[in-house]
C-alpha cells in the first residue's frame, strides 16, 4: 500500500505555497505562487481573496500535474497569515478585499470600546479584568485585530456590514472555498477576542465578550478544532487544485501555530523562532497566563489541549524589502537597473564585508509601528550613528543584526514569562535560509541556533502534521524529533560582547525617541464641528466621568483657544483642544467627563477626552505643553501596560489561571 500524502496550502501574506508532505513531515515537492498586497491612505492594507484562491489552484495544479504522488494524497490542510478579515455573502462570495493583519484603520472603534472608568491605560479596569480572565487577552488599541477590522467595516462600510453572512479568518475562507463549510477553529478565532479560553477543553463564544466588543454573533462561524475532519473537497475545488478525486480537508490552524508544529519545538518550553515578513518567538507552555506588561499571553494551541506562547514583531523579512524596493532598486527617476534575481544573495555578500556590530551602525526595525514587548503603533525604524565612514555593507548588516537585536528584546519578555531560560532555539522561516542571519541571532541572543532543514516551508510541514493527525496517522508524540536540523550555531564570544554593548543602545533609542514618532506620526485631522471654548470648560467642569488619553488618534476639529481647567490657583492650560462631534453630540456623552485635578508632571500631556463612547474624542497641545523629559515621559495611550504608580506599588504584571482547566485561581502578581 502506497504512503499517505497530505497536500498542505500554506497562505502567507506574500502569497502561497503549496506542498506534498509525508505524515512524517518529509517535503516531497512544493512550489509557490505570489499575490498583490494594496497599501491604502491611512493605515489601510488589504488584499484580494479571489487572488489568494487563484494563487493557490495555480501553485497545486503546477505541482501536481502528471505527479504520480497526486494519486497518494488522503488529506487537505491550511495554514495561513493570521489576524484577517474577509466579509461573504450568504453565496460565499467576498464582498470587499480582505483586511488583512496589518491594517490599522479599526483603531479608534476599538479604543472606545476597551475603554472605560476607572481607566488603566485607555482600558477600563472592569473590561481589563473581564476580558483577560476569559480570554487571556483584550483587542489592541492599535487597531490590528480582527474585532477591529470588523469595527471598521461595521462603521464607515455599514452597506457591506449589512451584506456579510460571515465574517472569515483567511484560513477559514479558504477551507470554505474547499469544503462550503464556515467554521473557524478554536486557535483562528482567538484575536476576535469573544472567546472564553479558561477551558482548552471547552473554548466557546462568551455573550458578554461579544457584548463588550459589539460583535455579532451570528456573522462569526461556528467553532471547531484544528485537528477536526471538515469533510470533503467539493468536485469543483477538487477540480480547481488539480486533484484527480475528492479527498478530506483537516480544519488546520494560522500559520504562528503551523510554524510551532514544523519546526520541531513541540515539546513544551521547546522555542522556535519565525523569520518571515514579520518574525515571532514562541513555545508550547502548560499553562493559561497572561503578561499585561509586555502584551503577550498563552492561547489555544493548534495541539488539543495545550497553550502556545508567541511574542512577535511586526516587520523582519519585510526590512530587506524595504531596502530593496525603497532604496537600492526602486522604480523612481534615480533607477538605473531592476533588482537583479540573486539579490538576496548579493545583499548577504554585501553584509559581510561590515564587521559584527556594523562598525557601531544601528537600525531599528520598527517601520510599520510594534506589537510586542511594546504595543505602539506609531513606532518607526530607522539607521543610527552614521557617520561619513559608514559603507553600504555597514547599513546593510545593521539590517540584519537590527531584526535579531529586536528579537533578543522579545526573548527577555519570553524568558519572563516562563520563568526560565531557553536552552536553544529552532530557526525557520525564509530568514533561516540565511546562514548569516542564523549566526547573527546565535550570537545576539546568546543561544544555540538549529537552523531546520527546509525552512521555508515550516508552515506546510506543520499544515502537514496537522492532517496526518486529523486523519489519525500520527499522535504529537510521534512528531517530535522527526524535523531535521541543517547546522548548529554557537554563539561566539567575541560578538556577544560586541552585541551585549550595542543591545544597551537599541533599547535607548526606543525610550529617548518614541514621544517624538507618536508626534510625527498622528493620524490626518478630520473638521467636523468647533466648539466654543467657554462653553466646553463649562462642561468639562459641570460633568461626572473620566478623563484620559484613549481616543486621541480619532477624528478631530479646528482648533480651540486656551482653556482655563478648574482645579487649582492657576490657570491650568490643556493647550489646543480638538473636538469631534459624534451624531450622539456632547449631552449623550458628557456624564462620563471630569477634569483630572492634578498638575501634570514635566513632559506629559494634559489629558482631555472622552470615557468610553463620548463625543469628545481626542485632546491635542500646543508645544509647551509638553517640555521637558525624554522620549520617556511621553506616553502612547491605551498601551496595554500598568501605569507607573501601579508599578511601583507592586509591579503588577501578569494575570495567570493555573490548575486544572476551567478551574484555575486567578492571581496577580510580579513577574
Amino acid at each position: 500500500m502506497s504512503e499517505p500524502i497530505i497536500l498542505a496550502i500554506d497562505l502567507g501574506t506574500s502569497g502561497p505555497k503549496v506542498a506534498l508532505l509525508s505524515t512524517h513531515g518529509g517535503v516531497l515537492g512544493g512550489t509557490n505562487e505570489s499575490v498583490p498586497l494594496h497599501i491604502l491612505p491611512q493605515g489601510g492594507v488589504e488584499q484580494d481573496p479571489v487572488d489568494w484562491w487563484q494563487a493557490i489552484c495555480t501553485a497545486s495544479r503546477r505541482l501536481l500535474a502528471n505527479n504520480p504522488l497526486a494519486q497518494q494524497v488522503r488529506g487537505v490542510c491550511v495554514t495561513a497569515q493570521w489576524a484577517g478579515t474577509v466579509p461573504i455573502d450568504a453565496g460565499g462570495n467576498p464582498l470587499m478585499r480582505a483586511v488583512i493583519w496589518m491594517d490599522d484603520r479599526g483603531a479608534p472603534y476599538t479604543q472606545r470600546r476597551i475603554g472605560g472608568f476607572p481607566s488603566v491605560q485607555g482600558y477600563g479596569a472592569a473590561k481589563l479584568w473581564t476580558w483577560l480572565r476569559r480570554s487571556g487577552g483584550i483587542p489592541s488599541p492599535s487597531g490590528k485585530d480582527p474585532v477591529a477590522h470588523i469595527l471598521f467595516i461595521q462603521h464607515e462600510r455599514p452597506d457591506i456590514y449589512q451584506r456579510t453572512y460571515k465574517f472569515l479568518e483567511p484560513k477559514d475562507y479558504i477551507n470554505f472555498r474547499l469544503t462550503g463549510r464556515c467554521m473557524a477553529t478554536i486557535e483562528s478565532i482567538t484575536l476576535h477576542w469573544v472567546t472564553d479560553n479558561r477551558d482548552i477543553n471547552d473554548v466557546h463564544y462568551d455573550p458578554q465578550l461579544l457584548a463588550m466588543a459589539g460583535l455579532d454573533r451570528a456573522k462569526l462561524p461556528d467553532l471547531c478544532r484544528a485537528v477536526d475532519n471538515l469533510g470533503p473537497l467539493t468536485p469543483a475545488a477538487a477540480a480547481d487544485l488539480g486533484l484527480p478525486m475528492p479527498v478530506d480537508v483537516i480544519a488546520g490552524t494560522p500559520d504562528i501555530h503551523s510554524a510551532a508544529l514544523g519546526s520541531g519545538a513541540i515539546a513544551d518550553y521547546a522555542a522556535h523562532c519565525y523569520i518571515g515578513t514579520s518574525s515571532w518567538l514562541g513555545c508550547h507552555v502548560p499553562f493559561k497566563k497572561t503578561d499585561l506588561m509586555h502584551n503577550m499571553a498563552s492561547l489555544p494551541s493548534a495541539i488539543p489541549g495545550r497553550y502556545l506562547l508567541i511574542n512577535e514583531q511586526e516587520t523582519a523579512g519585510a526590512c530587506l524589502t524595504m531596502l530593496r524596493d525603497r532604496i537600492l532598486y526602486p522604480d523612481d527617476p534615480l533607477a538605473t537597473e531592476p533588482a537583479p534575481p540573486d539579490y538576496f544573495a548579493r545583499l548577504e555578500a554585501a553584509a559581510e564585508t561590515s564587521p559584527a556590530g556594523s562598525n557601531r551602525t544601528l537600525f531599528t526595525p520598527w517601520l510599520h509601528g510594534e506589537r510586542t514587548p511594546v504595543d505602539e503603533r506609531t513606532l518607526r525604524g530607522g539607521w543610527h550613528n552614521l557617520s561619513l565612514r559608514t559603507t553600504r555593507g555597514d547599513l546593510v548588516r545593521s539590517v540584519y543584526e537590527g531584526v535579531a537585536l529586536n528579537m533578543r528584546w522579545l526573548m527577555e519578555s519570553v524568558e519572563g514569562f516562563i520563568k526560565q531560560p531557553l536552552d536553544c532555539i529552532n530557526l525557520v522561516g525564509g530568514g533561516a535560509r540565511s546562514a548569516l542571519w542564523c549566526r547573527i541571532h546565535a550570537d545576539v541572543l546568546n543561544r544555540p541556533i538549529l537552523q531546520v532543514a527546509e525552512p521555508i516551508y515550516t508552515n506546510a510541514r506543520g499544515a502537514g502534521y496537522l492532517g496526518a493527525l486529523g486523519l489519525g496517522l500520527a499522535t504529537p508524540e510521534t512528531l517530535n524529533g522527526e524535523v531535521p536540523i541543517a547546522a548548529i550555531y554557537e554563539p561566539s564570544a567575541d560578538n556577544r560582547a560586541i552585541y551585549d554593548d550595542i543591545y544597551g543602545e537599541f533599547i535607548n533609542i526606543y525610550r529617548k525617541n518614541r514621544g517624538i514618532y507618536a508626534r510625527l506620526n498622528r493620524p490626518p485631522r478630520r473638521v467636523r464641528q468647533v466648539f466654543d471654548a467657554r462653553h466646553l470648560g463649562r462642561v468639562l467642569h459641570q460633568r461626572a466621568g473620566h478623563v484620559d488619553e484613549r481616543s486621541r488618534e480619532d477624528g478631530v476639529v479646528e482648533q480651540v483657544p486656551r482653556v482655563l481647567l478648574p482645579g487649582g490657583d492657576e490657570q491650568r492650560r490643556a493647550g489646543r483642544l480638538r473636538v469631534e462631534q459624534h451624531p450622539g453630540g456632547v449631552a449623550e456623552s458628557a456624564p462620563r467627563v471630569q477634569v483630572q485635578h492634578r498638575e501634570p508632571p514635566a513632559g506629559h500631556r494634559v489629558p482631555v477626552g472622552g470615557g468610553g463612547h463620548g463625543a469628545l474624542v481626542q485632546a491635542e497641545h500646543v508645544a509647551d505643553a509638553a517640555v521637558g523629559g525624554e522620549g520617556g515621559g511621553e506616553r502612547e495611550f491605551g498601551r496595554p501596560r500598568v501605569p507607573e504608580q501601579v508599578r511601583d506599588a507592586g509591579r503588577v504584571e501578569h494575570v495567570e489561571e493555573r490548575g486544572d482547566a476551567g478551574h484555575g485561581g486567578v492571581r496577580v502578581g510580579a513577574a
